[in-house]
């Protein structure tokens, strides 16, 4: 019986189809289970970022960075040419983007030269696990990926004016899609393919013009090349920067480290220039450039190693000698690359441990990419013929020199992950008391529900300016001089706590939890259901703010004495913010000092969510996609937390640092806000 399972599941494995299939239902399970529960991210930043375009709003500022924990690095272009894509309903989109960067991921494999012919299963079968990485992260790396991979097969098929245009395409939506370029010097008639990226550049940077939203679409790339320029971290990248014993060198150094690199590849690249009429050498080339292009990036993570794994695939498969080294390597890498990071194989925790103390992906990853270079410029092998009349050499003799030290270090491996299989589990505990329902308090300023009490303050209405503060050089141009007319209305103290979360909602999502902390990782069609609730269970009339009116409580009412921020000149005394706050959580409300009506946290520790649709002016359409947050939190500077700033955010969308304040309409009370 277990001799016939190995051999079905062989069989199973051997086949491309079956292969293929089994990637397409896991594709399909899991786009359903992270749309389900609204973990697509990285799709809803393309998604949000390509409707602010269309909407005529900017996604490449650091205002955009800090709401969405993400830098925007993708073109205008980028905007327009998946736009369709990101147009379709909200269930719909992730379905056609993993759907169709998985089958074309697969084609562009099966496409492949013939001289891959023999190989071209193997390469899927050692890339299937990192390529369902990329497609359950929504990653842009994988379109980077396949269009390498169909570029160098027209430029194979003498059809250089189509590869030229697949490259620049992915050079115009996100900038490193252009080191494929290096690689037209192996080709012939240079110069003219040079003129074909000129000119497909050109056509594709003026595609945004047909958006009208914008006065000058084409400051948009200024402003995204401002926010490349900035766009560095310290944090612990999956690349040789980061490596643990280089990082301390390398890092401080990394743009002269990338230039000497760089520099010294490309005297390799031109001394070994006979080569280049070799199918080998190319692939080898695009091997080392797409290898270098990962390890010295700026941010790199395990699945953008999707972008080199399929050349160093196809040099390995064509290597016709194959070392120990080799075979080692290569499965050093399966294991850190393919199994460790994938959950259901290899436990998370598991897989940072060993990440974060030995670094053996990235060393791993370093040494095969030494060793491509090796290929590529040391001693040249007679291997025409053995691509040109599908000869082979002896495979036994390989498989013996490689095979028992490949095994043995398999087996220690495996003996390390033993020893550290003991996996903690910590425990947090959730004290609930019972729950009970209570009729409408006499007084609605204090309020309990059960049994967690809360407090709303009350605010006179009045007409105020809304808009940027006399003399603020920080404001923005969407915070634009107007009248507005409120009525009375309450507002609540504190951000809606977790404790109070729980006693009507019962489950409580946040992802820093604890019952005095500020509920967040709420979408705004959440927080309005927890509003139903609540209003069933006290009988008044809660819901979110209007944006007008939290501004007009945030800079305290009639009361304001002008401050830059709610309560404040001084943004420490009021706020919990980048400059401020250690560590990536919020925390508890209520500790720091209140703004002139006795309200807290208007700045700063977390978003809040208001009913508006977000509108640039005025007087210009509301957005159908976005509606207004307000306050800025932990996370951001303090130039997001001023009372006046204003951002947006998508409606479906939920992060640890977006949540909500109440507000309240008085018994007997019309309409609760009028512009003018």
């Amino acid at each position: 019986m277990m001799k016939k399972i190995l051999q079905t599941i062989k069989w199973f494995f051997s086949n491309p189809a079956c292969v293929f299939w089994l990637g397409m239902v896991i594709v399909l399970v899991a786009t359903t289970l992270e749309v389900v529960r609204g973990r697509n991210t990285n799709y809803f930043d393309y998604q949000d970022s390509t409707r602010m375009f269309w909407e005529g709003l900017s996604p490449y500022n650091l205002e955009y960075a800090q709401a969405h924990s993400i830098y925007f690095l993708y073109s205008p272009v980028f905007s327009v040419i998946f736009a369709p894509i990101f147009f379709l309903p909200w269930w719909l989109g992730p379905y056609v983007w993993n759907i169709c960067n998985y089958s074309l991921f697969s084609f562009a494999i099966k496409s492949l030269p013939s001289q891959l012919d023999r190989y071209k299963h193997w390469i899927f079968l050692f890339l299937f696990s990192v390529l369902l990485q990329t497609i359950f992260c929504y990653q842009h790396n994988i379109i980077v990926s396949y269009i390498y991979i169909f570029a160098f097969i027209l430029l194979e098929r003498n059809k250089p004016f189509w590869a030229v245009l697949l490259i620049m395409v992915s050079a115009t939506t996100k900038v490193y899609g252009a080191a494929e370029l290096a690689i037209l010097l192996c080709y012939p008639k240079f110069w003219r393919n040079v003129g074909y990226a000129v000119l497909c550049e050109a056509l594709l940077l003026m595609l945004p013009v047909i958006n009208t939203a914008f006065d000058n679409v084409f400051v948009l790339y200024q402003e995204m090349f401002d926010m490349i320029s900035s766009h560095h971290s310290d944090s612990d990248f999956i690349g040789i920067l980061f490596a643990r014993g280089l990082k301390p060198l390398l890092l401080p150094n990394y743009r002269l480290i990338q230039v000497v690199v760089i520099a010294v590849l490309g005297v390799l690249f031109f001394w070994r220039h006979k080569r280049w009429k070799e199918f080998r050498f190319r692939v080898q080339a695009l091997a080392v450039l797409t290898g270098f292009m990962i390890l010295f990036s700026d941010c790199p993570e395990t699945h953008t190693y999707i972008i080199a794994f399929p050349f160093y695939a196809m040099a390995f498969w064509l290597q016709p000698r194959r070392t120990w080294i080799d075979w080692t390597l290569f499965w050093s890498l399966v294991v850190n690359f393919c199994i460790l990071p994938t959950d259901v194989l290899c436990p998370a925790w598991l897989h940072e441990y060993i990440h974060e103390t030995f670094w053996l992906d990235v060393y791993t990853y370093f040494f095969c990419w030494l060793r491509l270079i090796w290929w590529a410029v040391g001693p040249s092998f007679e291997y025409n013929e053995f691509f040109e009349e599908g000869g082979s050499f002896s495979r036994g003799r390989r498989k013996e020199e490689g095979g028992r030290r490949s095994v043995l270090l398999l087996m220690t491996l495996c003996c390390i992950l033993s020893a550290c299989s003991h996996q903690k589990t910590e425990h947090d505990p959730a004290d609930k008391s019972p729950s009970s329902f209570l009729l409408p308090p006499s007084s609605v300023e204090k309020i309990t529900v059960n049994g967690i009490p809360f407090n709303m303050k009350f605010v006179e209405g009045g007409t105020f300016t809304m808009g940027a503060l006399p003399g603020d050089t920080l404001a923005d141009a969407d915070e634009v001089h107007h009248k507005v007319a409120l009525a009375d209305f309450y507002m609540g103290e504190t951000e809606v706590t977790q404790e109070l979360w729980e006693a009507v909602m019962e489950k409580n999502r946040s992802k820093n939890k604890g019952a005095k902390m500020p509920v967040e990782y709420v979408t705004y069609d959440m927080c309005n259901d927890f509003i139903v609730r609540l209003n069933m269970l006290t009988g008044l009339h809660f819901r979110l703010p209007t944006e007008a009116e939290w501004e007009y409580a945030a800079r305290g009412g009639k009361k304001s004495k002008g401050y830059l921020y709610a309560g404040s000149n001084n943004i420490d005394e009021v706020a919990y913010t980048l400059s401020n706050t250690e560590g990536d959580k919020h925390r508890p409300v209520g500790q720091l000092k209140p703004n002139e009506l006795g309200l807290y946290d208007m700045a700063g520790n977390v978003w809040e969510w208001c009913e508006d649709w977000y509108r640039k002016t005025p007087d210009s359409k509301p957005s159908s996609n976005f509606y207004v947050i307000r306050g800025g939190a932990y996370d951001c500077s303090p130039r997001y937390c001023r009372s006046t700033n204003r951002f947006m955010y998508d409606q479906r969308r939920r992060f640890k640092h977006v949540g909500l304040r109440l507000a309240l309409t008085p018994a007997g009370s019309g309409a609760y806000s009028q512009g003018k």
